[in-house]
């Protein structure tokens, strides 16, 4: 187990999150998810506005129905605070209550753009009812196909709808027509116009699409454009039209993806801060990693523990730290370290100057980029960009152990690891500079084996081995970027950790990227992104593509997947 020294409490103030999301201490224990679940939905018993913070209920002037805006200062300063501070949501949730009132009926409702400050066009919504029911609403807005959803209500009070449209698109005159529909009675209209403030980041708002197949094949959902390296500090989430539905501000760091906790979103707001927030867009709890730096990606345990590739800031090497983070206690720990796991290798390593920098020197040996969690086995499986292996650990919260590693078996001499690698069966390229290492369960296999699917860039780089002369997988290209020329690949393999062999069982090319991309299996359908050639591509169960969205951006979008936002925003 780790040692005391390395476990390490998160500077969360847990009995402030608690309140704020309306339960007990004591409710924190541990790591059911069910507490979570209620906690997310209810709310603060009287709240109020902390001091030192002044809050500001205006009209909206973009709209013909009332629609409130609410902005919370510090006192003696101008400056917005950040919308990820949970006294900033305490005094929204305050303003909110005075509110409460104005919401009489599905006519009438209580309307407030963006409260809380985390969708930049999310329209709170709140009235009154007879009973139970649900709120159907289309979006519609010139020049874009009509957006119609059904909106989740996040009250449990049977008298009461609360919930938030999503869908607004940014900068333009959206026409609203929302349908109560109640279980005893007839639906209700109502109809109005807001024109939504323009995109924060100056993004645009509409990509540009190609059909080659049917669009009703595409999965119902948003795609989420994240890691855009200009602007940065936003994800962006578009319908399958390729219209811009939401726009999500956080403080730093990039939207790595989303993880679902009870009825919350878990996501990056910032360097080293995770934080989860409700379909309301309030932001119910903040974990805040300390001394170490998330680096590209995280996944969530069964029980409720969020496993985080990341950087420990107080020593020298980078990108080669797994942590554990239990969502309920708001505790965090190292969990591996592969400066130990794989000590022999990083031996063999040097640091190098970073490229595209002004001549910094790093340790950057391995470059973890991907993390996928099994909770049966307690492992992961993890993706080192730097020397192109997929590695597996397993029991990550005991002694972690290394059970495989799928890469060149030349690079891997001299390490000490030798044993670890598994062998080739078959005739075929070995990836390079993977990104997003998937593993998948298939009952039709015998135990010991499974899938993985790999975004293969295709590309060939070490720079922390000037002494690698060896072979380069066949399919890799030295040109960095994008060319037309090139191909990356979307791989599958079969893992058989009996026979200690690896095999290729599916292949698809597409748009060449360097650095950066994903894949992303929903359904029976693959999303990819390529993320230097700019373009986001959904492929039928026949890897045919359906559509192909062509996105602005500055040398890279790091990912581009799709969510449903089922039973968050949305009722199906």
């Amino acid at each position: 187990m780790p040692s005391d020294s390395v476990l390490r409490q998160t500077t969360l103030g847990l009995c402030s999150v608690l309140l704020l999301a309306g339960c007990a201490v004591g409710d924190a224990s541990g790591p059911d998810q069910t507490a979570p679940s209620q906690a997310a939905s209810a709310r603060i018993a009287n709240p109020t506005v902390p001091p030192g913070l002044d809050v500001v209920v205006e009209d909206y002037e973009g709209s013909d129905t009332d629609i409130r805006t609410v902005t919370v200062t510090r006192e003696d300063t101008e400056e917005i605070p950040s919308a990820f501070d949970l006294e900033v949501q305490a005094a929204v949730e305050a303003s909110l209550e005075e509110l409460h009132d104005q919401g009489s009926g599905p006519q009438q409702p209580l309307l407030v753009l963006n409260p809380y400050g985390t969708s930049t066009t999310g329209l709170y919504t709140r009235f009154t009812t007879d009973g139970d029911g649900v709120l159907e609403y289309t979006v519609s807005s010139a020049g874009t196909e009509d957006f119609t959803r059904t909106a989740v209500d996040h009250d449990e009070d049977s008298g009461v709808f609360n919930g938030q449209l999503i869908g607004l698109v940014p900068g333009a005159q959206n026409a609203v027509t929302t349908t109560w529909r109640p279980e005893a009675g007839e639906p209700v209209e109502h109809t109005f116009t807001v024109t939504a403030p323009e995109s924060e980041a100056g993004y645009p708002t509409q990509l540009e699409r190609t059909v080659a197949g049917d669009p009703e094949q595409l999965t119902d959902g948003l795609f989420l454009l994240s890691g855009l390296y200009q602007p940065g500090r936003y994800g962006f989430l578009f319908d399958n039209a390729g219209t811009m539905r939401a726009e999500l501000p956080i403080d730093g760091h990039m939207l790595d993806r989303f993880e679902t906790y009870g009825n919350t979103l878990v996501y990056p707001t910032d360097d080293s801060v995770l934080s989860r927030v409700d379909g309301l867009g309030r932001v119910v709890e903040i974990y805040d990693l300390g001394p170490f730096a998330m680096h590209h990606d995280f996944a969530l345990t069964d029980d409720g523990r969020a496993l985080i590739l990341a950087s420990d800031t107080s020593r020298e090497s980078i990108e080669d730290v797994l942590l554990s983070l239990d969502l309920a206690t708001g505790e965090y720990e190292e969990v591996v370290d592969f400066t130990e796991l794989l000590a022999g290798y990083k031996d063999l390593t040097d640091p190098y100057e970073a490229p595209n920098s002004d001549g910094e020197i790093v340790d950057d040996w391995l470059h973890l980029n991907s993390v996928d969690v099994h909770d049966g086995e307690d492992s992961v499986v993890v993706s080192g960009r730097e020397n192109s292996t997929i590695i597996k650990v397993g029991d990550v919260h005991g002694e972690p152990v290394l059970e495989y590693l799928i890469g060149v078996d030349e690079l891997w001499e001299g390490s000490g690891h030798e044993e670890a690698l598994l062998e080739k069966v078959g005739d075929f390229s070995d990836t390079g500079g993977q990104h997003t290492v998937v593993r998948h369960e298939d009952d039709t296999l015998a135990d010991g084996q499974h899938y993985l699917s790999i975004f293969d860039n295709a590309y060939w780089r070490i720079l922390s081995r000037d002494d690698y002369t060896g072979p380069v997988p066949e399919d890799t290209s030295t040109v960095q970027g994008t060319d037309p020329e090139e191909r990356s690949y979307i791989r599958t393999y079969l893992v058989d950790e009996n026979e200690r062999t690896y095999t290729q069982v599916e292949s698809l090319e597409v748009p060449y990227s360097a650095i950066v991309s994903s894949a992303q299996h929903v359904g029976d359908n693959t999303v990819v992104n390529s993320g230097q050639a700019f373009v986001l591509t959904e492929y039928d169960a026949n890897d045919e593509a359906i559509a192909t969205y062509a996105y602005e951006g500055e040398r890279y979008a790091y990912r581009g997947q799709k969510y449903s936002f089922d039973e968050f925003w949305y009722t199906s």
